[in-house]
């Protein structure tokens, strides 16, 4: 029994790993090219100062809440702080964490 629940959670998993990798093949909502714009705000809004950050990395990812471009910035001179992060949401709204 056990080993039969244990197969059905894996096969399950893998399931919904090829279902969400599937999705994540369609265009993103929001183009990047835009989506940078709303990170750049959302920064100023927080109280940070973009020209303080360089842009490390971007990836297209989801979650419950849904599809976002997760936006890493270092600080400038790379001692000087913590990373920030940026998610922009395909409605174009933001979470700014990581300050």
């Amino acid at each position: 029994m056990k080993k039969t629940l244990t197969l059905a959670l894996l096969a399950l998993s893998l399931s919904l790993a090829s279902v969400c990798a599937y999705a994540l093949d369609e265009a993103p909502a929001l183009p990047l090219k835009d989506s940078i714009a709303v990170a750049e705000e959302a920064l100023t809004k927080a109280g940070v100062s973009p020209e303080a950050y360089w842009l490390y990395s971007i990836t297209y990812t989801g979650s419950q809440r849904g599809y976002y471009w997760y936006y890493t910035f270092r600080p400038l001179p790379p001692s000087s702080g913590r990373q920030v992060y940026v998610k922009v949401y395909m409605d174009k709204t933001a979470d700014v964490s990581g300050m």
